[in-house]
C-alpha cells in the first residue's frame, strides 16, 4: 500500500459516514466546513450564485498592484535619468493617478457581463 492510497483508503468521518462508498454522492456531498467553505455559492433555488467582488477588495487589488507598477516606474526613471530625487517623483505622482484610474477600472468591468457565468 502507497501513501497515496493510505489517504484514500483511511475512514474518515468527517467526510462520509464508514459505511458510505468513496466516489458515492453522500460521500462527495458530505464536506467539512473547510471543505464547505471554498464549493461555489449558491442561491434558493440551487443554482451557481454570481461571485462578486467587494469595493474594498478591489481597492486592495489596486493598491498591491500599483506599488508593484511604481515600484517598476522608479527603476525604469531611474535607469533613464540617473536621478533618485526625478524617479521618486515620477513614481509618487503616478501612485496617485493610477490607483483612482485602475479602481474605476475594475468597477467598470464589473458590470459587464461578458465572460462571466
Amino acid at each position: 500500500m502507497n501513501a497515496f492510497s493510505e489517504i484514500i483508503d483511511r475512514d474518515d468521518d468527517r467526510l462520509a459516514p464508514a459505511n458510505t462508498a468513496v466516489g458515492t454522492p453522500q460521500a462527495i456531498t458530505s464536506a467539512t466546513p473547510v471543505d464547505a467553505a471554498v464549493q461555489p455559492k449558491r442561491d434558493g433555488a440551487g443554482r451557481l450564485a454570481r461571485w462578486t467582488e467587494t469595493h474594498a477588495r478591489s481597492l486592495a487589488k489596486a493598491v498591491s498592484w500599483r506599488a508593484t507598477g511604481s515600484l517598476d516606474t522608479f527603476i525604469v526613471a531611474f535607469v533613464i535619468t540617473g536621478s533618485t530625487k526625478l524617479a521618486g517623483s515620477v513614481a509618487v505622482t503616478e501612485i496617485l493617478t493610477k490607483i483612482l484610474i485602475y479602481y474605476l477600472h475594475e468597477r467598470i468591468w464589473a458590470w459587464v457581463p461578458w465572460g462571466k457565468r
